[in-house]
């Protein structure tokens, strides 16, 4: 846990992406709040297959769902009629689920935690693909070859998971104000 959290601090303190992967229920909205708090990428819907692999198309389903939120904003919606207006509102409702987390990403991530790291194989398997260093949980049912900072524990308890998570984030919390006194000399 300690060898992870240093390693995170030090990639934040490099000014290197971080995106934060968690489905699990019971850690979703644990993940969202901190991830918005410090700034970093989240995905705590579902991973899509090709988020990494395919990040132009990831980019290009971002910049859709930016302009359909800015038009909505400036009034632009109120030229179609009530149905459209609702498969619209749907459509930028489904676009934040899944993608919302992303919009702080304005390239792949350099570094990649993921909690479940069995559950969110794909993901592991495109970070190694990319050559993205991973911080992940590691349970008994998962393999540790491949992830470059494993955290041994239970993945499912939820007291577990907000141990390790607030860990982390105090590691990052201490890694920007390091990056801000730097700033301020």
């Amino acid at each position: 846990m300690n060898k992870a959290s240093d390693a995170l601090a030090k990639f934040v303190e490099e000014g290197k992406k971080v995106l934060i992967v968690v489905t699990k229920p019971q850690a979703k909205g644990q993940v969202r709040e901190m991830a918005e708090k410090l700034g970093l990428g989240y995905v705590s819907e579902r991973w899509l297959g090709g988020t990494l692999s395919n990040w132009t198309q990831i980019k290009s389903r971002l910049d859709r769902m930016n302009k359909l939120k800015t038009d909505r904003e400036a009034g632009k919606f109120a030229k179609y009629v009530k149905k459209e207006r609702l498969l619209l509102d749907r459509e930028i409702d489904k676009l934040t689920r899944f993608f919302g987390g992303l919009n702080v990403m304005k390239g792949l991530p350099e570094v990649i935690v993921i909690i479940d790291t069995h559950k969110e194989k794909v993901a592991v398997r495109e970070a190694k693909g990319k050559g993205i260093k991973i911080i992940g949980i590691v349970d008994t049912n998962s393999d540790p070859e491949g992830i470059d900072f494993p955290i041994p524990m239970n993945d499912d308890s939820a007291a577990a998971i907000k141990i390790v998570l607030d860990a982390l984030a105090m590691s990052v919390e201490k890694a920007k104000k390091v990056i801000k006194n730097d700033v301020k000399k």
